[in-house]
């Protein structure tokens, strides 16, 4: 009940918000239609009297059955009036003040560390193949042998 608070601007954040079907009257907030990512503001089925040019800027808005002179598809001018012209009672509705509670953000997400490049090994020397015996060496044979002496025959 009452006017949309200020305060709802400091959802630097929201894409999207919506206020709709409630008892809030009075006059936007220019500074909720400017925030830097809202798209999509839905306040309709409220009592609300005036809204800041810029809100007519975003992508997305609906604002039917408000009191918004001027406006296609609003509340009946006499039911306009009588909303107006009572005082609300916050102690017969149990209202208090609005005070929006956001969700608990989530934990920041850990660093990205990259990948270390790949590190280069040049490969290893070959062992050296293992040594094979020398070639033989060929001699020439050795020269023949005398031939043994013949016996000599004796004479008689």
């Amino acid at each position: 009940m009452g006017p949309l608070p200020e305060s709802i601007s400091g959802l630097v954040s929201v894409e999207q918000l919506n206020v709709a079907s409630n008892y809030s009257s009075g006059s936007i907030p220019e500074s909720v239609c400017r925030l830097p990512w809202l798209e999509n503001f839905t306040y309709s089925d409220k009592f609300f009297t005036g809204e800041p040019p810029i809100c007519l800027n975003l992508a997305v808005f609906d604002v039917r059955r408000n009191c918004l002179p001027g406006r296609p598809a609003q509340r009946p001018v006499n039911q306009c009036r009588m909303f107006q012209s009572k005082k609300i009672h916050c102690s017969a509705f149990r209202c208090a003040s609005f005070v929006p509670v956001l969700p608990t953000p989530p934990p920041p997400s850990p660093p990205v560390v990259p990948p270390s490049p790949p590190i280069y090994t040049p490969p290893s020397p070959s062992p050296p193949p293992p040594s094979s015996p020398p070639p033989p060496v060929y001699s020439p044979p050795p020269p023949p042998s005398p031939p043994p002496p013949s016996p000599v025959e004796k004479l008689a």
